[in-house]
């Protein structure tokens, strides 16, 4: 393969990324979980792909890109660009996500805990000890998307 088509192919390979970014970053903002799992896979390829073409490109000798078409290059730059403002904002939205699911699953512990810690118990003479009937548990459900 030409370094021409090296470059075409890593702008195919880069758009299809930024593509992917752009629905990804919307679905984390709209708390579209499943949506963002249908991506991962097919991103996670990308990503990989994308990384080892741009390290390929580096251990090529100057003179073999300086000959290729610049305006080539300069496309190759303008979609990296976009590829590394999109992922910045995907990490930072990832992290909000797992920060929002992380206390979503706390709140979920202390009610469990709470829950437990007011459950009756039987003393020594077998009478019932503990909640009352208006701090009974209740049973709880958590969305499996967290």
């Amino acid at each position: 393969m030409n370094i021409e088509q090296r470059i075409n192919s890593l702008i195919a390979t880069a758009n299809e990324l930024v593509e992917i970014l752009i629905v990804e970053n919307q679905a984390l903002e709209e708390n579209k979980a499943h949506v963002v799992e249908q991506l991962l896979k097919n991103k996670d390829a990308l990503a990989r792909g994308y990384e080892r073409g741009i390290e390929a490109l580096r251990k090529l000798p100057k003179a073999e890109i300086q000959a290729a078409d610049r305006d080539l290059i300069e496309k190759l730059k303008i979609v990296g660009h976009k590829v590394d403002d999109l992922s910045k904002i995907n990490g930072k939205l990832l992290k909000v996500a797992i920060a929002a699911n992380r206390s979503v699953i706390d709140a979920f512990a202390d009610a469990v805990v709470k829950a437990a810690s007011s459950a009756d118990t039987y003393g020594e003479t077998g009478a019932q000890t503990g909640a009352s009937d208006k701090h009974r548990s209740m049973p709880m459900s958590l969305d499996a998307a967290l």
